[in-house]
């Protein structure tokens, strides 16, 4: 088949060595791309344009609704094909896109399934859909109305001719730098995730996918399992992260067909996807869209609160090490920064990724911010955004660097600053049993990752069972100050809203001093973030003990960084 032949190809991911720098360390590329900073909206008017431009943006990321404006139809093989165009909804689109060259701001053309989409295609043909099981905090139990990961009516149907369609427009149109499409929620119904897909098509396909890679007979006792019981069925019998796995690939194997058929129409046009969580779908997805010579650009969402720093590295340096070939531009979401903090954000973003993109930059246009709510909020006068963004992206500015005396004495992986070289033993009470999240290794709590998976260990909470993570810095240190993310969701895994979680230090290792009163309800604090400052104690072990008073159902447990910053000590 061609898209197996396709794959033989280019799977060489899956061999690729790890090139002149060790897994999981800082590296920089040998050639830095040229910088892409990109500002997220559907608006196409000329003062937003302007502000974009004059805020150091070269591109706008823009929201559009190509498929709604074309006739779809389905052809002798029963694949999806483009048969016309509205060409009145389509002379507006161009006006944009011209008006933009001549102002001199590229476009990267986004789109996503969105309502619209699902109409269009299900009155066309039927299809098939997710069909959701295991985890869940918002989602139900069940079929969703929403493509299937492995169905081509979509993804190499409606999908791929608005692909093609904007390959073939940016032959005559230079400034189209680029076409994406957005994996975070499809029609407003479902996330990609360890919770999908159970349906017929995908369950059979990855089964056998399974039995090919690991040589296990497995049709009969999976044709056996209840449908709505699937999930379990995989659960019990180890077989779930085998199960992923295969859905990644079927999914890479996809993405390698969609890629070459953009590609056969314009070798030029770079390939994007809008969100990023590091699973199946995801992971799938890029692999496949990206190559060496031209990586596909991944408009990630993970910083839109906490910002750009060691996450950020450490998620671009996993991918890297995979073998995946992106481009990982970090997303900033203004309701969350002042505009200073927003620009410096912006600024570690040019300096360590070479750029990245802001949702949404119709904030900084709307003339009237009362009108601005949810995440379109900003805290200050646009104005001030649109200055403070305006200084960092000059060529002579110079980001500040971290003067600070202290030590990170835990010696967490893409932190900047000086840094012990002795590494923390740690131990757990009971090994993390949360399942396909990378390895469990203890070294994962320093990391530089935090919130999602690669980052993380991660425990089912049983009620009333202390949970005792201890730490070992081997040598008597000063702690003035500490970052600690746990007790927060994990993808589909919620998290535990009624219980404690406490901190504690001691230098002998057998009498411990609680840092704090206990954090109470840790899984109601935004985030799972706590901080202290200016603590002044000396210690040689930690502590954290997290105890559940009533666990949801697939509730969770987890530690993705303990940071330590301060002062080597004696023993005294």
């Amino acid at each position: 088949m061609y898209a197996q032949a396709l794959l033989a190809a280019s799977m060489s991911w899956l061999a690729v060595g790890l090139g002149t720098a060790q897994a999981g360390q800082p590296s920089q590329p040998s050639q830095p791309p040229l910088p892409l900073r990109a500002g997220y909206a559907g608006t196409t008017n000329d003062d937003h344009t302007q502000i974009l431009l004059r805020s150091g943006f070269n591109t706008q990321l823009y929201s559009s609704r190509l498929s709604p404006m074309f006739e779809l139809a389905i052809d002798g093989q029963g694949e999806v094909i483009r048969v016309g165009i509205d060409r009145e909804k389509e002379k507006t689109f161009l006006t944009y896109l011209d008006r933009s060259a001549e102002l001199g701001l590229d476009v990267y053309v986004g789109t996503a399934y969105r309502k619209q989409h699902a109409e269009q295609l299900e009155a066309l043909t039927s299809i098939n859909h997710v069909v959701v099981q295991g985890p869940r905090r918002y989602l139900g139990f069940g079929e969703r109305g929403v493509p299937s990961p492995l169905e081509r009516k979509y993804w190499m149907g409606q999908l791929l001719q608005e692909a093609l369609y904007i390959a073939e427009l940016a032959k005559s149109r230079p400034n189209i730098r680029g076409f994406s499409f957005d994996l975070e929620a499809y029609a407003e119904n479902v996330m990609w995730r360890y919770n999908s897909s159970f349906d017929d098509h995908t369950f059979f396909a990855a089964i056998q996918r399974m039995e090919r890679d690991h040589g296990q007979f497995l049709r009969q006792a999976a044709e056996a399992v209840p449908t709505d019981e699937r999930y379990n069925w995989l659960k019990i019998n180890g077989h779930l992260e085998a199960y992923f796995a295969a859905q990644s690939s079927l999914i890479t194997e996809l993405a390698i067909e969609f890629r070459e058929r953009v590609r056969a129409v314009n070798e030029d046009l770079e390939l994007g996807v809008v969100y990023y969580e590091p699973n199946w779908m995801h992971d799938g997805w890029l692999r496949g869209l990206g190559t060496e010579a031209q990586p596909c650009t991944l408009f990630s969402e993970l910083e839109y609160h906490d910002g750009i720093g060691p996450s950020s590295r450490g998620l671009a340096q996993r991918l890297k090490d995979m073998g995946v070939h992106v481009r990982y531009l970090p997303g900033l979401q203004p309701e969350h920064y002042t505009p200073r903090q927003f620009a410096q954000a912006a600024a570690r973003g040019n300096r360590w990724h070479q750029g990245y993109w802001m949702f949404t930059s119709y904030s900084l246009w709307q003339p009237k911010p009362e009108k601005l709510w949810g995440p379109y909020i900003l805290l200050a006068p646009a104005r001030q955004y649109i200055d403070a963004l305006h200084e960092i992206n000059q060529p002579n500015y110079q980001l500040p660097e971290d003067n600070s005396d202290q030590i990170l004495l835990t010696g967490n992986a893409f932190y900047t600053g000086n840094k012990a070289q002795t590494q923390p033993i740690v131990r757990y009470s009971r090994q993390p049993d949360v399942p396909f999240y990378d390895e469990s290794q203890p070294s994962k709590v320093f990391n530089g990752i935090e919130f999602v998976g690669p980052g993380c260990v991660a425990w089912y909470a049983q009620e009333n069972e202390p949970l005792v993570i201890d730490i070992d810095l081997q040598r008597p240190v000063l702690i003035d100050r500490y970052h600690l993310r746990a007790g927060h969701s994990l993808t589909d895994h919620p998290m535990v809203k009624q219980g404690k979680l406490s901190i504690e230090t001691s230098m002998n290792g057998e009498h411990y001093y609680p840092l704090h009163k206990d954090i109470l309800n840790p899984g109601q604090v935004k985030r799972g973030t706590f901080e202290g400052r200016n603590l002044g104690v000396r210690a040689q072990y930690v502590r954290l003990t997290m105890n559940a008073e009533k666990t949801p159902e697939f509730g969770v447990w987890s530690l993705s960084e303990l940071a330590l910053w301060g002062q080597e000590a004696s023993a005294n």
